[in-house]
């Protein structure tokens, strides 16, 4: 059967990295990121303040659902879709998975503790790598990028969502939680999850 894997989980807790991981260990994986669109439409168009930001962020979760649906029209036999998602995307995804026929794990991903979490977003923000439109509340092109001040996220924000747990408090198909500390532990989380795919029938993960 066609899988469908929804990373899910707050900001720093590896997310992307798995989901990289993942696709360089099994072949035919298709990997969709809301972040990585985003980041395409802000390259684009630009934004001119916090509205215009948050429109593009619409933008841009609409088509992270249209390309789920294209990409599960084809049959692509994998699908990992990466985002700190909330309940309200249950629904979206019991529907989709289950026209398309697909089986569905929601891998909840954590870090052992949340200063470990928070350290890791605060090392990402700063890092040349990471897109300055995540920086700004006004962007044009790569223009600007020595008028932005790189910024990390602040502390309080982060560990309210994080003590919420107001990224993973939905389950659509199986549920995995994992803990993701360091290299080794990526292994691990990466080897669970390839249990179920490779599982056939309803097995336990």
């Amino acid at each position: 059967m066609k899988k469908l894997i929804i990373l899910t989980g707050i900001s720093g807790v590896g997310k992307t990295t798995l989901a990289k991981y993942i696709q360089s260990k099994i072949e035919n994986v298709t990997v969709i990121t809301v972040d990585t669109i985003l980041e395409g439409i802000c390259e684009m168009i630009g934004f001119n303040d916090k509205k215009e930001k948050k429109r593009n962020r619409t933008i841009a979760l609409n088509c992270f659902k249209k390309i789920l649906e294209e990409c599960m029209k084809r049959e692509d036999k994998i699908i990992v879709v990466d985002y700190p998602f909330k309940s309200i995307w249950k629904d979206f995804f019991d529907k989709i998975s289950g026209k398309y026929d697909y089986d569905v794990l929601t891998v909840k991903l954590y870090g052992e503790t949340f200063e470990q979490v928070y350290e890791r977003a605060c090392v990402r923000d700063l890092s040349e790598e990471r897109s300055l439109i995540h920086e700004s509340d006004s962007y044009r092109s790569s223009k600007n990028e020595k008028n932005i001040r790189r910024k990390v996220q602040s502390e309080d924000v982060l560990r309210k969502i994080y003590e919420s747990e107001a990224r993973t408090d939905f389950i659509v198909g199986k549920e995995l939680k994992l803990v993701n500390k360091d290299k080794e532990s990526l292994e691990e989380c990466f080897t669970k999850i390839e249990r179920w795919v490779l599982k056939e029938g309803e097995k336990t993960i």
